[in-house]
């Protein structure tokens, strides 16, 4: 079989000399939503930790392929593992009821490389496309087989397609040559017919982020299965986490835009050069202090300087005791603790042998960290390659300190409470944004305004919360005032307002109650649990809560939703399984994976309700690493955690513009995101991360 699919394809490896096979293999997308060539996929999956956004004029329409319109949204979930959404259409904005020749579709795939098969062997995957559709215009099941020699990838497959042109419907494979590191010319076997394109890709920096963009023209089209010459496409990769840049110039070497030699080890090098310009390394200075006095004043300036609030810092013998709360460091807790850490350990080596380092939140003790001072201090004063995770001593650091859910006598040792957090009203600024994608009536429309939280603590665990959100500022024609979609058009008001108080029943156990109104005309009460075990890798948590409409008394929610997490430290990465009575009444179930990419994540949601949905979701900062210093007046920050998420119904005979199933009673003030920072200042989160706590300090230390 493989014989025949090559002879058919006219294929030949070209002798390159001087070259050393070995397997170097690349991940860009392909016109069909998965990583691969022109139309035909690899066994390769995105970089972990990545987004890659593309758009293609090529498009598959039922016995041909047209001049249309393809948008993918690739994620690299995990080292293995890609999900791609794809939205395809003829036309941007016609109304495919008066153009019935319209074909308008959102779907999603996704693509599993086999782990554990040695490289230099060969890469295998399995995947999907379309999957859980049931009007399958593009559903496939495939397996793949890819094997990269220098310059010369090659793949071969067997699929099970519905495509109307055969594309992946029995056996396919391709071939691509890179006589540069930026240029790939390919040639392959699509099931039905054989094409051939070149891509060219070009690395450049965004922000410290390495972005990659890419362009690809198809060349040779099948005459069988095409109605147009040619087919284009362009496209970006991004990744979402910084530690990813030097692993990606390591594994594809991009240092060089000459002719591909694989001869050169790039982890060596790559590796080597990050060790010798490692800004921690021998410039860390001798002690300044030989007094504990001294170090204490030094240490409260440095924090006051930087920020934190609710400061104190007690001695006891060899011991140097530190509480603190951070408002500052908003996209993640363990950059402040990296930064107290360090302080603490650079400035009090000689005179302290030990450290307690106790995190508040909203006044209220969360962890407890203690180790060894010079024994931190070696960790942060020896060779450290942060892009590639490899530090001198961090497992070992990491075993040795003790973090641990703060006991109830730890919010009460502290001496003095300089930089009070309390009664500092704090305004975080983001945009809102209400979409519809691939629906009947436009590819894409949306609505944005703008949304303010603001919160005021005012006693421990005490806090006052309030959202709103203006009128929509920008706008596509089916969310204008007379426009289709005109009933869900943002309007300018109040969205909630509550008084939200927190205890903390045990170390790892908090509720809190929240009274007042939510969803704008819904006033009430709900009452929020958090049980959190093993080091917080397990959480058990509920929900329950009435509420009634200000205008419609006989509108009545009652809201009662129990969930358990899993969270995996070697895949930073969470599962969470919930059930209950959502907000609209219906009895439901959601599944949600989600990955951490630094500071950003991406979930993988199936909801069961009413109907059955699959989606993603994606979170991000939109703030800078630190925000502004807190002052008497109170502070202004962006949304740590901007979130938007789409979802499709599945398992239906037809396509379905359904709202949210099993919708949760989402608040901006809750114990996840104000007192366990997203779930992530927990023990199991925090050992697993210390070469960010190392690399915080080096870049804000003075």
């Amino acid at each position: 079989m493989r014989v025949e699919l090559m002879s058919k394809m006219g294929w030949s490896l070209p002798l390159v000399g001087g070259l050393t096979l070995c397997n170097l293999a690349y991940a860009d997308m392909s016109y069909q939503g998965y990583t691969g060539y022109l139309h035909v996929p690899s066994a390769e999956t995105l970089e972990a930790k990545s987004i890659s956004i593309n758009y293609t004029n090529a498009m598959e329409k039922r016995p041909v392929i047209i001049d249309g319109h393809t948008f993918l949204f690739g994620f690299g979930l995990h080292e293995n593992l890609e999900v791609v959404g794809r939205i395809s259409s003829d036309t941007m904005n016609d109304n495919i009821f008066e153009n019935t020749d319209q074909t308008r579709d959102l779907s999603l795939n996704a693509k599993l490389q086999v782990p554990y098969i040695p490289k230099d062997w060969f890469t295998l995957a399995i995947g999907a496309q379309d999957f859980g559709g049931e009007i399958e215009y593009y559903d496939a099941k495939y397996i793949v087989v890819s094997k990269a020699m220098g310059p010369v990838e090659a793949s071969v497959g067997i699929g099970d397609s519905s495509s109307q042109i055969g594309r992946l419907d029995g056996p396919f494979g391709a071939l691509s040559y890179r006589p540069f590191s930026w240029l790939e010319v390919m040639s392959e076997y699509d099931g039905d017919d054989v094409n051939a394109g070149v891509r060219a890709s070009k690395g450049f920096s965004l922000l410290g982020y390495p972005l990659e963009v890419n362009a690809s023209v198809q060349l040779a089209v099948g005459e069988e299965n095409s109605e147009n010459d040619q087919y284009w496409g362009i496209g970006f990769t991004l990744p979402l986490s910084r530690n990813l840049a030097s692993d990606k110039e390591m594994k594809r070497g991009m240092e060089s835009e000459e002719r591909a030699d694989h001869n050169v080890s790039y982890s060596v090098k790559a590796y080597e050069q990050l060790v010798e310009n490692d800004k921690g390394y021998s410039t860390l200075k001798a002690p300044e202090f030989s007094t504990p006095d001294q170090v204490v004043a030094a240490l409260k300036e440095k924090m006051q300087r930087v920020g934190l609030e609710s400061l104190a810092v007690e001695v006891r013998d060899k011991v140097i005791s530190v509480g603190y709360e951070n408002n500052v460091f908003n996209r993640n807790e363990i950059d402040a603790l990296g930064l107290v850490l360090g302080w603490v350990s650079d400035l009090g080596r000689g005179i302290f042998e030990q450290y307690h380092i106790t995190i508040r939140n909203q006044g209220i003790a969360v962890i407890d960290i203690t180790g060894d001072i010079s024994e931190y201090f070696a960790f942060l004063d020896r060779p450290c390659a942060f892009y590639l995770n490899k530090c001198s001593d961090a497992k070992q650091v990491a075993r040795t300190m003790q973090v641990s859910y703060a006991s109830d006598g730890d919010d009460d040792w502290f001496g003095g409470n300089d930089n009070n957090a309390l009664w500092r009203p704090r305004l975080a600024l983001s945009p809102g944004l209400t979409s519809a994608l691939a629906w009947e009536y436009g590819v894409a429309d949306y609505a944005v305004n703008f949304q303010i939280h603001a919160e005021l603590p005012v006693w421990k665990g005490g806090t006052l919360s309030t959202h709103y959100g203006t009128d929509a500022l920008l706008t596509s024609d089916d969310y204008d005032d007379d426009g289709l979609f005109s009933y869900r058009q943002q309007e300018s008001g109040m969205r909630s307002l509550l008084f939200n108080q927190t205890f903390k029943l045990f170390p790892s156990l908090y509720n809190m109650t929240s009274l007042g109104k939510v969803r704008t005309d819904y006033s009430g009460v709900l009452n929020e649990t958090a049980w959190l075990l093993d080091q917080g890798k397990h959480k058990f948590s509920a929900e329950l809560g009435q509420f009634e409409h200000d205008d419609f008394s006989r509108d009545e929610r009652d809201y009662s939703v129990f969930s358990y997490r899993y969270y995996s430290p070697s895949l930073d990465a969470s599962l969470t399984l919930s059930h209950g009575e959502f907000w609209e009444q219906e009895t439901g179930s959601t599944v949600e994976m989600a990955f951490n990419f630094g500071d950003a994540s991406v979930s993988v949601e199936y909801r069961d309700a009413h109907y059955q949905q699959l989606g993603v979701a994606l979170s991000l900062p939109l703030t800078p690493r630190k925000e502004m210093n807190p002052t008497p007046f109170g502070q202004i920050t962006g949304r740590d955690n901007w979130r938007y998420e789409y979802y499709t119904v599945i398992n239906e005979p037809r396509n379905i513009l359904a709202g949210k199933q099993a919708d949760t009673l989402f608040r901006n003030h809750n114990l996840e995101h104000n007192y366990f920072n997203r779930d992530r200042l927990t023990p199991a989160y925090i050992s697993n991360h210390m070469y960010r706590m190392r690399d915080i300090y080096l870049t804000y230390k003075n």
